[in-house]
């Protein structure tokens, strides 16, 4: 399956260490992510780390209404405790990984929204 053209995965940058994540490409947002205007806009990734796999999803970062909606919709796709920090969400195994509920985020915010969101709080 390939990505969308609005889409570039990357192995390695510094919003998470060893992430492949998908990323707006720099053309797409114009001027790329403000730490370093080279890297492409950060939105979805995934990372394997030590002690669990996360998936980052900047928009719950931003949005508190697409945070609670996640929070509240947890209990019903997994009886595992919600551990999530502010732009991530930690699974401990593959099997705890509620791909539903993923998908189901995935699809609330569209990438030309959290570009909107994004270039309208940060200062360059």
């Amino acid at each position: 399956m390939r990505s969308p053209k609005t889409f570039r995965h990357i192995s390695r940058s510094r919003w998470a260490t060893e992430c492949l994540a998908g990323s707006c490409l720099i053309t797409f947002t114009r001027r790329g992510y403000h730490c370093d205007p080279k890297l492409p806009l950060p939105f979805l990734g995934i990372a394997s780390q030590k002690n669990h796999i996360a998936l980052y999803h900047m928009g719950m970062y931003t949005e508190p209404k697409l945070r609670a909606w996640f929070e509240k919709e947890w209990p019903r796709h997994s009886s595992k405790k919600l551990d999530m920090g502010k732009s991530c969400i930690r699974f401990r195994k593959p099997d705890d990984v509620p791909v539903e509920l993923l998908g189901q985020l995935a699809s609330k915010m569209m990438v030309e929204e959290w570009i909107e969101i994004y270039e309208k709080h940060v200062k360059r």
